[in-house]
């Protein structure tokens, strides 16, 4: 599977504007059917939350971890990759263990009929 890193402002949009929204904690899930068979996600860190570029890179890197860790590798925990999706991180995302917003993130989508488990 494929995996694709969403870096047009159109398609961030539309993402945002017709997505299903799912609220946590720590982020705000948008997804989307898409039309290939490939996983296409962004990251938004914001400059109002993070207001050190540092800070929102490390957010940032977080996500593209997680998303390539749950959802492309080989064990992948989700069973629908045909995705788009965005990750509008809070300001609680930086501060959360790694290991928590791991398992937020699969709550998130075991909730919401996206998990194989």
């Amino acid at each position: 599977m494929r995996i694709e890193i969403i870096k047009s402002s159109d398609k961030i949009n539309e993402i945002l504007k017709k997505g299903t929204k799912i609220n946590s904690r720590s982020f705000v899930l948008f997804y989307l059917p898409a039309e290939a068979e490939v996983l296409q996600f962004a990251a938004i860190a914001g400059k109002k939350t993070f207001k050190r570029a540092v800070d929102r890179n490390f957010v940032k890197r977080r996500i593209r971890h997680l998303v390539r860790d749950l959802m492309g590798g080989r064990t992948s925990e989700i069973k629908h990759c045909n995705l788009r999706i965005l990750v509008l991180a809070k300001h609680t995302f930086a501060t959360l263990k790694f290991s928590r917003l791991v398992e937020e993130f699969k709550n998130v989508a075991r909730f919401h009929g996206t998990s194989s488990k």
